[in-house]
């Protein structure tokens, strides 16, 4: 099982995505939705609509790092949860990086480790009792997606071809044994490092469905493409949202989308919103997982690190990672 180490409290403060350029372009990853304004701050970002009732989010407020903060969707402005002093113990130099959820009552928190490595450490946060867990220490991350209680999950990783998507179980990042194929084309979702990028396509953007498969985005064009020069070139490609039970050869191409978006799924698996922050054509849209029709809920705008609130009736996203924003979902796909 995973390993849970308290994790004394310290004080308060995170940092908003120390991520290398490649990340930062992958996290950048209106219609029926009622959309409002709910906070304004110098960056904001990885919102997480936790069964408490609160979102939980990244607020950036200096260079040095950031601050976690949260706020109800019937509220106008939010308030300070934790920062960098309260995380002192989890590593050297800990800045959080990006936020999600654990479990339905523990936010997950990755948090980067200035000790001249490369790793990161999963933690969970109970609001309730104000402890961290640990979960795992891992090499740098991008995004996570975890069953708690099966000890398994899939994240986002960087390589050095791009990013790829891999699996974790009991805390240690994996890879798949077996290649994929979408779109004709095969390769290890697991990537690769240099020399070998010809053979492998981008991936990114996990989340876990209900059920315990798996919904990612990669761009099969992007076979014989990598490593990128122009960071621009992602958005050129076509994105393939995938269903995978992490061991067929051929995962369910759901529906392509038009640029790069971060995932969010619905409680019960029914539908996916992506957020897309590909310039002009930046929204959201909600996707049915089982006939991949797509109806745009948020148009015209750079959306970011969308979540579902714990009833599936409203969501939450980073607008342009300078304010939260909330939504009411439709009823259901036209």
């Amino acid at each position: 099982m995973l390993d849970r180490v308290t994790v004394p409290i310290f004080r308060k403060v995170p940092l908003l995505m120390k991520l290398p350029v490649v990340l930062i372009v992958l996290l950048v990853v209106t219609g029926c939705g009622t959309v409002r304004n709910a906070v304004l701050s110098e960056t904001v970002s990885h919102p997480v609509w936790m069964s408490d009732g609160w979102v939980y989010y990244l607020r950036e407020v200096s260079s040095e790092g950031a601050e976690v903060w949260r706020q109800r969707d019937d509220q106008e402005a939010g308030a300070r949860v934790l920062g960098t002093e309260d995380i002192a113990g989890v590593c050297d130099g800990a800045t959080f990086s990006f936020l999600f959820r654990a479990t339905d009552d523990d936010l997950g928190i990755a948090t980067e480790c200035a000790d001249g490595t490369t790793r990161m450490e999963l933690t969970m946060y109970s609001p309730e009792r104000t402890d961290f867990s640990r979960i795992a220490s891992t090499p740098f991350l991008g995004g996570v997606a975890l069953d708690m209680d099966r000890a398994m999950g899939y994240v986002e990783q960087p390589t050095g071809c791009g990013t790829a998507v891999k699996p974790i179980r009991d805390g240690i990042v994996g890879e798949f044994a077996k290649p994929i194929t979408v779109a004709g084309k095969s390769w290890m979702l697991s990537g690769a490092e240099l020399p070998a990028c010809g053979s492998v396509a981008w991936a990114r953007s996990p989340a876990l469905a209900p059920a315990g498969s798996v919904f990612f985005l990669t761009a099969p064009d992007s076979i014989g493409n990598l490593p990128l020069t122009d960071p621009d070139v992602l958005d050129e490609f076509e994105w393939y949202l995938c269903s995978w039970d992490g061991q067929s050869a051929a995962p369910r191409v759901v529906t392509t989308l038009r640029g790069v978006a971060d995932l969010a799924v619905s409680p019960n698996g029914r539908f996916v919103i992506a957020a897309v922050s590909t310039a002009g054509a930046g929204g959201i849209s909600m996707v049915d997982t089982a006939t991949g029709k797509t109806e745009e809920i948020v148009r015209g705008q750079q959306a970011y690190h969308p979540s579902v609130s714990p009833d599936g009736s409203r969501f939450v996203y980073a607008e342009d990672l300078l304010q939260v924003r909330f939504g009411s979902l439709p009823d259901a796909i036209s």
